[in-house]
């Protein structure tokens, strides 16, 4: 994909899936620095809506005349190159590049960029990073990977601090450079395209590298990142930010902070899963770094509730508790079952994101959902992939039946809904799993 020579001198941008998290809050940016934008996408969701009230111009569905005034053109690693609106500016020889590529051209605008990367956790602590910037009155330029009470997925600032998540997916955060760099873990995903292990450590370490470092003590595939300047965190190996005397609360964990070997004081919250804890002290690392006060760091973090779709309530059906997760990969999943306290009262429901992820990771995935007792498995969410029966859905199920007590396959929402329907009165909880469109469906069912 091409660089950007003079973003400041672009003036109108199309782009193709405006309405994706990433891509819809780049756009918000944009149009709110005077640029004329407009966009396409596959449905017509509230992302769009949010954007038309932004006066920005969005369709539905492909078209060719759409990019007909755009100097430039953006798209996402999930755009095929057979799209009409890509394959007319290629026609049209108007420049197409990827949305890591105009990020990064964004990110060289502030005189200060923080990039948050890692396999588990990346919107959680760039949520938690605004918040405590905001609160302290730093006025921080925010990209979030996810819908929040406060700032939904962007907060526009000033020039000075810039918050953004890091993706990982095709190298894409490499393309960012941020002055510093939050690496809250590593570990085996996107095996599609890094083939190994191995290459995500390297790609993490050359992301990291020139930049200042803010990395995980306790996570051992993140032992040999370093920066110019690097700062730990952790809980359990020593490191210059630590979590000492964890306590799980109701509804989140308390502990005490130690900088360096000295007490700093008592952080809560207000939070599920002790992965959290990690996600706050990254957070803590950072804005201790441009000296925010504790005071600010611990009101902001008390009173942080999380993300839509991490842990989220989402309310009652038939009187049963309804509960939503991100979750898509065995770390992921097997965290969010601890953090609930998941037992025979609960009724799970997971749908596999990608034919490639569960087929590479097939023997992780069954690990982490045998300890399920009542489990649902919806049909793979294919994203960008082609079907793949060895890594569907329904091949998952065939591994787990002498695994699970009560599992059952849903091949579409329709079945799904009948098996809600029936059972949901025999559970006290139904948690959904997924970052596929089972949380649309959720969303329908209530």
């Amino acid at each position: 994909m091409k660089k950007i020579k003079n973003l400041k001198y672009t003036k109108n941008i199309h782009f193709v899936g405006i309405g994706g998290v990433s891509m819809s809050g780049i756009a918000k940016y944009l149009k709110l620095n005077g640029k004329i934008v407009t966009g396409s996408d596959r449905v017509y969701s509230e992302s769009l809506k949010q954007l038309e009230k932004l006066k920005i111009k969005v369709h539905v569905g492909e078209r060719e005349e759409s990019i007909n005034d755009a100097n430039l053109v953006v798209v996402t690693s999930a755009i095929s190159n057979d799209n009409l609106e890509v394959l007319s500016a290629k026609k049209q020889k108007i420049k197409v590049v990827k949305r890591s590529v105009l990020l990064g051209e964004i990110l060289s605008d502030f005189e200060v960029s923080i990039g948050v990367a890692g396999c588990h956790g990346k919107t959680t602590t760039t949520a938690m990073i605004t918040k405590i910037f905001a609160l302290a009155n730093k006025k921080p330029t925010s990209f979030i990977g996810g819908y929040t009470k406060e700032f939904s997925n962007f907060l526009y600032g000033e020039k000075k601090f810039v918050i953004t998540e890091a993706c990982e997916f095709k190298k894409n955060f490499l393309d960012l450079k941020p002055t510093v760099s939050v690496i809250l873990n590593v570990d085996n995903d996107h095996l599609d395209f890094y083939k190994s292990l191995s290459n995500i450590k390297k790609a993490f370490k050359k992301f990291a590298k020139g930049s200042k470092v803010v990395v995980n003590a306790d996570d051992i595939n993140c032992k040999k990142i370093k920066g110019k300047k690097t700062l730990t965190f952790g809980i359990e190996n020593n490191a210059n930010y630590m979590a000492t005397n964890l306590y799980k609360l109701k509804n989140g964990y308390s502990f005490t902070l130690v900088k360096n070997k000295l007490k700093i004081g008592r952080i809560k919250l207000n939070v599920l899963g002790k992965y959290n804890v990690y996600n706050a002290l990254a957070s803590i690392v950072v804005a201790d770094m441009y000296n925010i006060p504790f005071v600010v760091i611990q009101k902001a973090l008390s009173t942080f509730y999380g993300v839509e779709r991490r842990l989220e309530e989402k309310g009652e059906y038939k009187g049963t508790k309804i509960i939503c997760d991100y979750a898509h990969h065995p770390t992921e999943i097997s965290s969010v079952l601890s953090a609930i306290n998941v037992s025979k009262n609960d009724l799970v429901v997971f749908q596999p994101h990608t034919y490639s992820r569960t087929k590479l990771l097939m023997q992780e995935f069954i690990k982490s959902l045998s300890v399920v007792e009542n489990l649902v498995l919806v049909k793979t969410y294919s994203a960008r992939e082609k079907e793949d029966f060895l890594g569907s859905s329904y091949t998952l199920y065939k591994n787990l039946l002498k695994k699970v007590k009560n599992l059952v396959y849903a091949d579409n929402f329709s079945k799904l809904k009948e098996i809600i329907k029936s059972n949901a009165k025999n559970y006290e909880r139904i948690i959904f799993l997924g970052a596929g469109d089972v949380y649309n469906f959720v969303e329908k069912i209530l």
